[in-house]
């Protein structure tokens, strides 16, 4: 079976990333000034779309937005733990789906949470001016690691 996108979920970490300009490629999830933040359970009580000083990766937000019942859903599709903390392991079972195992889904998303596979300026986190550069760069990673997973898709 190919590989699915959750398009529902997948689009609103696109928005909420072009709407809030907060994504940081580097962390999970982070609250500036204030140690980052590496589990699902810790991401999804973050301020994430009200405090402009928390960020999150790709990843870090597909955990915080999405819904119980997507969650629910995605631990039970691959047989994880009812209390799967991983980031990692929950948003590759979130955003993606017809995979044999999770092991193939953490695969096909290893690029696009990846934040070394960012090609940006070395101080691109450290310039506030870059933001508007650094989303733009993580909104056409985005884009590009769909079209691959929907062609990869079609040659099945």
């Amino acid at each position: 079976m190919p590989l699915k996108i959750n398009r529902r979920l997948f689009d609103l970490v696109k928005s909420a990333i072009a709407e809030t300009m907060r994504v940081d490629m580097l962390y999970w999830a982070k609250i500036e000034g204030i140690e980052a933040v590496t589990s699902v359970s810790e991401i999804r009580a973050l301020p994430l779309l009200s405090d402009c000083w928390t960020v999150a990766c790709i990843g870090g937000w597909a955990c915080f937005l999405a819904t119980d019942e997507e969650i629910a859903s995605a631990i039970e599709a691959y047989g994880l733990s009812p209390d799967v903390d991983d980031p990692f392991t929950l948003a590759s079972a979130l955003l993606l789906s017809g995979a044999d195992d999770i092991n193939a889904l953490e695969d096909a998303c290893f690029q696009l949470f990846s934040g070394e596979r960012l090609c940006l300026e070395p101080d691109a986190y450290a310039n506030p001016g870059a933001a508007e550069v650094r989303v733009q760069a993580v909104l056409r990673r985005m884009d590009d690691w769909a079209t691959g997973i929907e062609q990869r898709g079609s040659e099945i």
